[in-house]
């Protein structure tokens, strides 16, 4: 009776975790999956409003929907702790894109009307990368 008992509560919980641990999963993944869709078709749409202005001949509207687009980017990397979990590679793809990014400003320096932005760019261009 009492290993009945016992391997009743063992396969009770060994049910319980991978049941769990499923649904655990499920609930994580679909912020992260609606995140993601979220952002690409931010991107499609930016993207079709960007060739609309370049086919009209808007140059000035598209660099701007650009250079935007690269700021909002940037800040993502301007993280008060370094990163964690990341592969060598992915730091290294970092590394060069903030440096390609760092020579471009240097290159056409720029001001937008997002001052915050405008400081967390700077702030991302001038330290260490991924300390």
């Amino acid at each position: 009776m009492k290993k009945r008992l016992l391997l009743g509560i063992v396969l009770s919980l060994a049910v319980g975790v991978v049941i769990g641990g499923y649904g655990g999963f499920r609930l994580g993944k679909t912020p992260v999956l609606n995140n993601v869709l979220q952002k690409d078709a931010r991107g499609v749409q930016t993207r079709v409003i960007t060739l609309k202005h370049l086919r009209a001949g808007q140059t000035d509207k598209v660099i701007e929907i650009i250079e935007a687009g690269l700021d909002d980017d940037l800040v993502l990397f301007d993280t008060e702790e370094p990163y964690e979990m990341i592969t060598d590679r992915t730091k290294a793809e970092i590394k060069q894109a903030l440096q390609h990014a760092k020579d471009y400003r240097a290159a056409y320096p720029r001001k937008s009307s997002r001052t915050h932005v405008d400081a967390m760019v700077s702030n991302v261009l001038e330290k260490e990368a991924l300390r």
